[in-house]
């Protein structure tokens, strides 16, 4: 299987496999949700490249609605996982001008080492944290090219960076049951919605 990841992802995507005993999760997520940028076209590209197959496959909007989503499982490395994208526009979105566009997933591997991956991908503080049966954690960050920094307090400030298509944010949950990973990316509202 090694092989065959190597091959489908490393030359349709320039992207390499974890090797065993590594962050398995992570390394899936990077390549689907991180490099391609959540964006749901090439994140639809890129599982579809790495041999998944559509369980909901993404669909434009009809008129009014404010979410498109899609579900695709894929199996890489002898993992399976679900794969959720697509762009959503709530009414607060809405009058701010923007939509999120988002990425997700999930796999039955509680993989600790990927969460610590994840931690040192993000290179921010948490934004919001809490733990009881599970563990989740949100990390809001801007990016500026290939750095990642904390959001400003200033709501000017921050809606600027919306609209430039700088805001991200990336949820982390983990359990004995599994571990699932997003990617959200606020860009700006387009006007075919």
């Amino acid at each position: 299987m090694r092989l065959v990841c190597a091959a489908v992802l490393g030359a349709a995507l320039g992207a390499t496999c974890a090797a065993a005993g590594e962050a398995p999760v992570f390394t899936t997520f990077k390549t689907l949700c991180i490099d391609t940028g959540a964006v749901p076209e090439a994140v639809r590209k890129a599982v579809e490249a790495a041999g998944g197959k559509p369980e909901l496959p993404l669909a434009a909007p009809t008129p009014g609605e404010a979410a498109s989503l899609a579900v695709w499982d894929v199996d890489l490395d002898g993992a399976s996982y679900r794969v959720q994208f697509g762009d959503t526009q709530s009414p607060s979105d809405s009058s701010r001008g923007v939509e999120s566009q988002t990425c997700n997933i999930d796999s039955a591997t509680d993989d600790e080492a990927g969460i610590a991956e994840a931690r040192r991908w993000v290179g921010v503080p948490p934004s919001h944290s809490f733990s009881d049966v599970m563990f989740i954690e949100v990390y809001d960050f801007q990016q500026n090219g290939p750095l990642r920094e904390p959001l400003p307090a200033d709501q000017r400030a921050f809606h600027s960076l919306e609209l430039a298509g700088q805001v991200w944010a990336l949820g982390l949950n983990r359990s004995p049951q599994g571990t699932s990973m997003m990617l959200a990316h606020s860009v700006p509202l387009r006007p075919t919605r």
